[in-house]
């Protein structure tokens, strides 16, 4: 099945709608709860444990919904258009609870944030699984892939920075304008949805396909020695990507005490445009290299350059009030990687008194 070049820049605009309202939801929900409402944080972290155990189950129901989904259609595109407009009203209503719920006392609001979260998320699924199903089954060859890989990431970081840079601005110091926001990105997210399916294409082969039973299916699955490598990998970054971005507004506000405003220039920066400023300089850095890596990617493969690009992590999660070592303290170790390690991780991370931890254990090891 050929598929033209612009109807595969038209699919790849979901990601927008992906990144954006994923972003918005993971980044500040939980800071809205507690910060905001006054939630209790524990009640909060018992529903969104809940949340979790739901994503899991939701998932591979949503996967099995449509796989054996058969119409004139096909399997993927009635589920995204018939769920992409309540996608939008849950983001909506998660943002704005009414008077009852908010002023209610904590388990009215509770109750609420469960109930709209499970259903906002079952809704995300089911639009987002059959969007990313549609991926494999519409482009098989590679190279075509990296190509669309590339638009999706181009949607993709303009949704993380609309996302992620945009709400501090419009909601205020206060939040009052958390409406509006959730309004306008309500909008947009089903809206790039809509987008997509103008460039949507079922193959009509994958419709013919038997499917099999939902328990055999799943048994099936975790059968295969790589899935599960691939499960427990994925699981484990999905976790440290969750706690950072969650963690962001509350890291701003209360260590590095974004709280009133600052002159910077000769003007004064509000306490919301520091935070865009502050979240947004991460992803505009980031544009320039999309062409860089989907040239990357074709070159050597998506698999082996998306694990080098994990390994970087450590730059960030590795970190200590004290700072580094004096060089002449630093012992050199019998490795010819010693040098280029040392380097590494002392160039432009002396300020988070970042080192790698064999060495951090050696001087230690020399000190005693």
């Amino acid at each position: 099945m050929k598929i033209l070049y612009w109807p595969k820049v038209l699919y790849a605009a979901g990601s927008l709608g992906t990144a954006l309202s994923y972003q918005a939801f993971g980044t500040y929900i939980q800071f809205l709860y507690i910060d905001i409402f006054g939630l209790k944080a524990s009640l909060v972290g018992i529903g969104w444990s809940v949340y979790g155990i739901w994503n899991a189950i939701n998932d591979p129901l949503a996967g099995y919904w449509s796989d054996n989904t058969k119409t004139r259609w096909g399997r993927r595109v009635p589920w995204i258009a018939g769920a992409l407009i309540p996608v939008g009203l849950f983001f909506y209503l998660l943002w704005v609870p009414p008077s009852p719920a908010l002023n209610g006392g904590e388990i009215p609001l509770f109750v609420y944030f469960m109930g709209v979260v499970l259903i906002f998320d079952l809704l995300w699924t089911i639009v987002v699984m059959s969007w990313t199903s549609l991926f494999p089954e519409m482009i098989p060859d590679e190279k075509d892939r990296a190509t669309v890989s590339g638009w999706r990431e181009v949607f993709s970081l303009i949704g993380l920075l609309v996302g992620v840079a945009l709400p501090p601005i419009i909601v205020g110091a206060d939040w009052s304008g958390r409406g509006t926001m959730a309004l306008w990105f309500g909008v947009i997210t089903p809206a790039s949805f809509a987008v997509s399916l103008l460039g949507s294409r079922e193959n009509p082969a994958f419709q013919r396909m038997r499917q099999p039973a939902f328990i055999p299916a799943l048994k099936a699955t975790f059968d295969s020695a790589s899935f599960r490598w691939f499960l427990v990998a994925n699981l484990h970054k999905e976790f440290i990507f969750s706690i950072m971005t969650a963690s962001i507004p509350f890291w701003a506000k209360y260590v590095l005490l974004i709280q009133s405003p600052a002159t910077a220039f000769g003007a004064e920066l509000g306490v919301d445009l520091q935070n865009s400023l502050l979240l947004g300089s991460a992803f505009v850095m980031a544009l320039p290299g999309i062409p860089v890596w989907t040239w990357a990617a074709k070159r050597w493969g998506g698999v082996g350059l998306s694990l080098a690009g994990l390994l970087v992590l450590p730059d960030l999660l590795i970190s200590s009030r004290k700072p580094l070592p004096r060089p002449a303290r630093l012992r050199r170790l019998r490795h010819p990687l010693h040098d280029r390690l040392r380097s590494h991780y002392r160039v432009g991370h002396r300020h988070l008194g970042v080192a790698p931890l064999p060495i951090a254990r050696r001087t230690a090891e020399d000190d005693t």
